[in-house]
């Protein structure tokens, strides 16, 4: 699976410091953005259908692609 395939899908951005949720939108050489963002301070199980303790943003997130450890599609939601 590439990146690509996740643009307009609900992600979960594990990175170097901080874990962040939202909609993928942009996808460039440096960047990644993510509309309806949070930053996720407890995930609580994977399983679950919200994080445990997440806090929106009221912009979008732009997050360096050198700072992303992984990147997926879960459950929760914030």
């Amino acid at each position: 699976m590439e990146i690509k395939e996740l643009m307009g899908k609900n992600v979960t951005v594990f990175c170097m410091n901080y874990i962040y949720a939202g909609t993928l939108t942009a996808i460039s050489d440096g960047f990644i953005a993510l509309k309806n963002a949070a930053v996720v301070y407890v995930t609580g199980p994977f399983t679950n259908s919200h994080f445990t303790e997440a806090e929106k943003l009221p912009n979008p997130l732009y997050i360096s692609i050198r700072a992303i450890e992984s990147i997926t599609t879960l459950k929760a939601k914030v």
